[in-house]
């Protein structure tokens, strides 16, 4: 894949505003992540993890430990994907509180992928769908999530459109009422050599929350090394929008891969 102008600029636009892919709405909630539409070989695990420190407004600070997702392919066009994080804040105090997001345990549909080889271009949809689990004693119930999924490809630059809403299990701090958005965002890759062993990485998402005022707008930006087709590390600069919460975070991004059957 070849290098494209006008994605460069595009990328350059979100490291100014970089924020954090880790940013929390508020805790127990956590911020939208928009996804891309890639898809495991059948039999083939993936686990992308990410460790970093956030600053909260210059009161505390934020370990990230890890956000991660995990991916398994289950066929070509359907993917078993796992999302979770967790985080230490005030870890640099005996003040130490642990947080951690919902479990959503769901599936990547591909639905339909148009391609034009010869002109290096590509169309594709699909949905990710599933539940979330309650992962601390502050969760209440299951909640459940989807996404509708619209991908472009032109030459190096692959652009992931991300629609959707969730319901997040019940957390206390909210008097117990289901924390409900609608959320959307792009997800961007550029590769930046032929061989795709370096790319630029960026998002941008925000989600609107119906009941709670923990609206949120939020991107990052940074680099991806493809060391082999097994292996891939990242480093990731983020602040966030609109929230009053992580204004800067630096996250390294270790990505394995493993073949299963």
């Amino acid at each position: 894949m070849r290098l494209h102008c006008q994605a460069v600029t595009v990328l350059a636009s979100l490291c100014v505003c970089a924020v954090n892919q880790l940013a929390y709405a508020a805790p127990g909630i956590g911020r939208f992540e928009p996804t891309d539409l890639h898809m495991a070989e059948p039999g083939e695990l993936e686990l992308d993890t990410q460790v970093g420190v956030s600053m909260l407004d210059g009161s505390s600070d934020r370990l990230l430990l890890p956000d991660f997702e995990l991916n398994l392919g289950l066929t070509r066009n359907v993917e078993l994907d796992i999302d979770g994080s967790f985080a230490m804040e005030h870890f640099s105090s005996k003040s130490r509180e642990y947080l951690g997001e919902p479990l959503w345990v769901g599936v990547k549909l591909g639905l339909a992928d148009w391609r034009d080889d010869a002109k290096h271009r590509a169309f594709a949809l699909g949905l990710q769908l599933g539940p979330l689990l309650p992962t601390t004693n502050n969760m209440r119930g299951v909640g459940y999530g989807g996404l509708v999924l619209a991908g472009l490809v032109r030459g190096p630059l692959q652009v992931v459109f991300n629609a959707g809403a969730l319901y997040a299990p019940r957390y206390e701090v909210l008097s117990d009422e289901p924390p409900a958005r609608v959320m959307g965002g792009i997800d961007l890759y550029l590769a930046l050599d032929n061989k795709d062993r370096w790319a630029l990485l960026g998002e941008l998402g925000g989600s609107f929350f119906w009941k709670h005022d923990f609206h949120e707008l939020s991107a990052t930006a940074g680099v991806g090394w493809n060391v082999n087709k097994h292996f891939a590390l990242s480093a990731i600069v983020l602040c966030n929008a609109l929230d009053n919460g992580e204004r800067v975070s630096f996250l390294v991004g270790v990505t394995p891969k493993l073949k299963l059957w």
